[in-house]
């Protein structure tokens, strides 16, 4: 599957924002605990592995006890674009099953109208197929008048137009569960990023996520045996307040924009790629056998494939040439010891004296 920089933009961008607010809340490292964000890593305890796109855990530390260090998954992020969306609830629904520690999902959803092509643009499709690659420079000065957001059209073809950006927060609620069908704003929340910009309360349901990611830390401060009321977790209490989780959506959009050209290439290097190998691989492989031919003595037909001819036993030439010098009538025998069904071997006799004068 191509990994479309539309999609990793996504998820880098919602890396680099949640590794800020880590280093502005002071969550990531300490004696007792670690946080950090990993991008398409095993969930950890999955069992069938799951790897989710990006992941926030909590690593418990024990000093005296390293082996006992636990990391487990306080929010899960995932990002939909080529994939069925079906699939990717069902993936979610898996993950948040066997990880009762995740308390947030994040799912961002990108609509692309272009693909699969539709009518007459496989009419161009076909032209294509005659022409030599694009390379990436050449295909950005096709879209030179492309303008954010619109289709990307290269040759008569629409290789990708991005028509939705929207994204959907889901918390586990009181009971301890995610309900991901269900429309209650207190435990979901939706947004959009394209068309247009609406993010309230997406942001408001994050906020909620990041006082669930303080009360894990905490609970790790506590379990290590440190009081509720310790200076160091009024402290975090209070970083929180002043840190909310800030994300500069406008720039998130203009970043994402940046990169919906680029990944029309990623698709049409794709197609030309596989299409490539199914319109020359019989071509190669016949002008590999033509290569073998020269060393293996084999007459090749175009578009014919044949067997080597009999190599001469003493001559190691094809017997084809044996058989052109043989024109007066003479006719050479080409025998070898495997041919007669026989092997060629000493007599035990005979290997016993050489044994014996060696000795």
């Amino acid at each position: 599957m191509t990994p479309y920089a539309v999609h990793e933009s996504v998820i880098d961008e919602l890396s680099q924002n949640i590794t800020l607010l880590l280093g502005r809340l002071g969550v990531v490292r300490s004696l007792f605990h670690s946080t950090k964000t990993q991008l398409n890593s095993a969930l950890p305890g999955s069992d069938p592995i799951q790897v989710p796109d990006l992941q926030l855990t909590l690593q418990r530390v024990r000093a005296r006890h390293p082996a006992h260090s636990l990391s487990f998954p306080i929010w899960l992020f995932e990002c939909a674009f080529t994939q069925d969306r079906e699939d990717v609830m069902e993936k979610l629904v898996s993950m948040t099953n066997q990880s009762p520690t995740v308390h947030l999902v994040l799912l961002a959803t990108i609509d692309d109208d272009a693909w699969p092509l539709r009518g007459e643009q496989h009419l161009a499709l076909n032209a294509l197929r005659q022409e030599s690659k694009l390379l990436q420079s050449q295909f950005m000065t096709h879209c030179d008048d492309c303008k954010p957001f619109e289709a990307v059209v290269v040759k008569d073809v629409t290789w990708m137009h991005i028509t939705r950006v929207a994204f959907k927060v889901f918390l586990r609620d009181n009971q301890g569960k995610f309900d991901f069908d269900s429309q209650d704003s207190k435990y979901v929340a939706k947004g959009t990023l394209h068309p247009s910009i609406d993010m309230q309360d997406v942001d408001r349901l994050l906020g909620g996520g990041v006082t669930r990611l303080v009360d894990a830390v905490i609970d790790e401060q506590v379990k290590a045996g440190i009081p509720r009321d310790h200076p160091s977790i009024c402290s975090l209490r209070a970083a929180q307040a002043a840190n909310p989780l800030h994300i500069d959506w406008p720039s998130f959009h203009i970043e994402f924009q940046g990169h919906i050209i680029e990944s029309a290439y990623q698709r049409y290097q794709a197609w030309y790629n596989r299409d490539l190998s199914k319109r020359k691989g019989v071509d190669e492989g016949e002008g590999l056998a033509v290569k073998k031919a020269k060393v293996a003595g084999t007459e090749i037909t175009p578009g014919i494939r044949s067997l080597p001819l009999p190599l001469n036993s003493s001559t190691s030439e094809p017997a084809s040439s044996i058989q052109a010098s043989s024109t007066q009538g003479q006719s050479p025998r080409v025998k070898s010891s495997t041919q007669s069904g026989k092997r060629s071997s000493r007599p035990k006799k005979h290997a016993a004296q050489e044994a014996t004068s060696r000795d």
